[in-house]
């Protein structure tokens, strides 16, 4: 009990630790309690939310709106749009974490400087003064920390900053896209190169408007505001069908929410499991001390002590046991239940092969944008030329198979049916670089690059528009709602299983010009093409062609089931611990049950008995309790999968039946060791020193 009780202590006190960091730790920002980010709420027709991302035209509009609506907040506002820049002015070009900014975040999130200064009000939107500012870890990494720093100009974009200042080495920017994705690079918010800069009608996460002032005053901006942006919104997507009747209502969210983001879930799950074990210990330590017969005690202390044995009733004792039981038998189970499902989410096939494939992206460090007509010729060359290298076995002009970016609307012609699934834009190459596998129909060809004619849909999709018989999909034709001619379904693939996805919902792919800003290069076994290669050959082309992304997509499958990995180790810790805890507790009541016993066995030995006797009737008594106590377990996990079907099913299967029998083993091993035990004695110690205790009472 004590060790128990100990342990876990210990872990309801970590968790306890671990909410206050996250729930009530001040923000290092002065007045955190009056930060808040606006949230864009767009509900459809049917007063669904779709989206609460504010679009980039969007922000910058309401930001205008808030300067212009009450002069006295007029400073307390700023726009923030994380993404990642190169250095086209270093040698390796490195990818910086960066943000594009408004100078007023300074007063907002209390911004304080190592070395020269943050931008001042000169660098508000529109008025496209250059200058950077950099993080004290980007200052001492990249720049060995020179005393010279403000002499130094960065190339982003075809833009050359010069650096202004390096931020105090105590400052934390907050984290609001990526985990442990912290800015190294500041620039004025009119250099961002957002590709969602005039859209109204894709959603970039990365955009955020941040404002301080009191709730009640951000509640009266929301009311006075949210007519106004609204017919804006309405202004700009009156042409698109898709959007109509959409509505558009404002809403401010605390900073700190925003950062705490679903995590305040799962802390709430952890401190319910880590109160419910420490309540399980203080149950059973009651029920231990409520058995106890403290008259009974009493007597036997004026005793001498003798016989104190005898306190706790055997129906006592044998319902700890029944309850042990069962409570380590549903522990260990579910917590086993975790670790299955996680290994099966890191072992599930993908629907495609990642071996040996790199993901590499490149941008155009201008502002003065050509359009793509102008770069597409030499993007094509570079295709060429990387086809020609002997390390390179073939490549596709396609996005990252693990991204859903976009999502459309499409109807389907034969019954005016509307389905909303992920697009994706590929070449005829793209199928077979990353093995996806063709299950009816034919992949795209030569000519069909730049066709509107023809589509390829997955199998998820084409459940939707066949039932299970998935090759009636060729051959039926879909629209969009931009296009204005239908599309022929020509082939279905299989489905794409993604980490973090529990289910594969519907794509379809359309051909693109045979040309992108990002590919997928397979190479030949046993061979690699480095980065300064690739660098080399995007600068040869063309001096403005910059790497942005260049890594195997195998690495990038890695990162994205870090969670389960995590998720993993948690579940095995856990049931490792469960084990432990069980152990401890099974070994406790049955050792402590022996103890009862010893003068009872202790007469049988001195009249005759052997140990096999004793060792039969202690297990044979202890046979029944296991029973009922696995009988008590298995009701409550049927009676818990009735109430919560929707929430369990899915770590269901039939291999939990063997996790259960592996789970009854565990029980049983542990309950017949931790009565053997405790019986060993009777083989070292003499009888008349076990029966000594018997007659000193007597």
């Amino acid at each position: 009990m004590v060790l128990t009780m100990g342990i876990t202590t210990a872990g309801f006190l970590i968790v306890l630790t671990l909410g206050y960091f996250l729930l009530f730790k001040p923000l290092p920002y002065a007045e955190q309690d009056k930060l808040y980010l606006i949230d864009y709420q767009r509900w459809d027709q049917h007063k669904v939310l779709q989206s609460a991302a504010i679009l980039h035209p969007a922000a910058e509009h309401l930001y205008q709106q808030l300067q212009q609506s009450a002069q006295d907040t007029a400073s307390q506002q700023a726009l923030l749009y994380f993404t990642n820049e190169v250095l086209a002015s270093e040698p390796a070009q490195p990818r910086l974490a960066n943000a594009y900014v408004t100078p007023e975040l300074a007063e907002l999130l209390s911004i304080k400087m190592a070395v020269g200064n943050w931008f001042g009000h000169d660098y508000r939107p529109g008025s496209f003064n250059t200058g950077a500012v950099i993080s004290y870890q980007a200052w001492q990494q990249l720049f060995q920390q020179r005393h010279d720093i403000l002499t130094l100009r960065l190339n982003v974009n075809g833009v050359s900053h010069p650096i202004i200042g390096v931020l105090d080495k105590a400052f934390v920017a907050p984290q609001l896209t990526e985990i442990g994705q912290e800015p190294q690079l500041w620039l004025p918010w009119d250099y961002n190169n957002s590709p969602f800069q005039g859209s109204w009608w894709l959603t970039d996460d990365k955009i955020f408007l941040l404002l301080k002032l009191e709730q009640s005053r951000l509640q009266k901006l929301s009311t006075e505001l949210t007519p106004i942006v609204n017919e804006y919104y309405q202004q700009h997507i009156i042409a698109h069908d898709n959007f109509r009747n959409w509505q558009v209502v404002l809403e401010g969210r605390p900073l700190r929410d925003a950062l705490i983001a679903d995590n305040e879930k799962t802390l709430l799950l952890l401190v319910l499991g880590a109160a419910g074990l420490l309540l399980l210990a203080l149950l059973l330590s009651g029920l231990a001390v409520r058995s106890i017969n403290y008259r009974q005690l009493s007597h036997a202390l004026q005793g001498s002590g003798k016989g104190t044995d005898v306190q706790v009733s055997p129906a006592i004792r044998k319902s700890l046991v029944v309850a042990q039981v069962s409570i380590a038998t549903l522990l260990i189970f579910f917590s086993a239940l975790l670790v299955q499902d996680s290994i099966a989410k890191l072992n599930r096939s993908l629907g495609f092969d990642s071996q040996h494939i790199l993901q590499i992206e490149f941008d155009i460090a201008t502002l003065d944008w050509q359009g793509w007509d102008h770069y597409a010729p030499q993007v094509a060359g570079l295709g060429e030329q990387l086809r020609l290298r002997p390390d390179v076995e073939q490549l596709s002009f396609a996005y990252s198979p693990l991204a859903d970016l976009y999502q459309l609307a499409i109807t389907d012609m034969a019954n005016d049916r509307r389905y909303y699934p992920w697009h994706r834009n590929v070449d005829h190459h793209y199928f077979s670089v990353v093995g996806q596998r063709l299950l009816f129909g034919n992949t795209f060809t030569r000519d069909d690059l730049g066709s509107d004619k023809v589509v390829i849909i997955d199998q998820a999709f084409a459940e939707l528009l066949t039932g299970a018989d998935i090759a009636k999909a060729i051959g039926q034709s879909l629209k969009m709602d931009a296009a204005t001619a239908p599309m022929t379904v020509i082939g279905v693939v299989e489905n794409l299983q993604l980490p973090g996805k529990h289910i594969a919902p519907p794509r379809f792919y359309l051909p693109n010009y045979g040309t992108a800003l990002w590919m997928l290069v397979k190479l030949k076994p046993d061979t690699e093409l480095n980065r300064e290669s690739m660098i080399e050959l995007l600068h040869s082309l063309n001096p403005q062609f910059i790497l942005t992304r260049f890594n195997l997509l195998d690495t990038s499958i890695a990162q994205a089931n870090f969670p389960h990995r995590v998720r993993l180790i948690a579940a095995i810790s856990l049931a490792l611990f469960t084990i432990f805890l069980a152990c401890i507790g099974l070994f406790g009541i049955m050792h402590y049950s022996v103890q009862i016993r010893s003068i009872e066995f202790s007469i049988k030995l001195a009249v005759g008995a052997q140990y096999h006797h004793i060792v039969k009737d202690s297990i044979r008594e202890y046979l029944t309790m296991l029973i009922l106590g696995i009988g008590l377990a298995t009701l409550i996990a049927l009676t818990s999968l009735v109430i919560f079907y929707d929430w369990l099913i899915p770590y269901l299967s039939w291999h939990s039946l063997l996790l259960y029998a592996v789970t009854l083993l565990i029980i049983l091993v542990t309950l017949t060791l931790s009565n053997l035990m405790p019986l060993r004695s009777f083989r070292t110690i003499s009888i008349s020193n076990k029966l000594r205790g018997l007659y000193e009472t007597s």
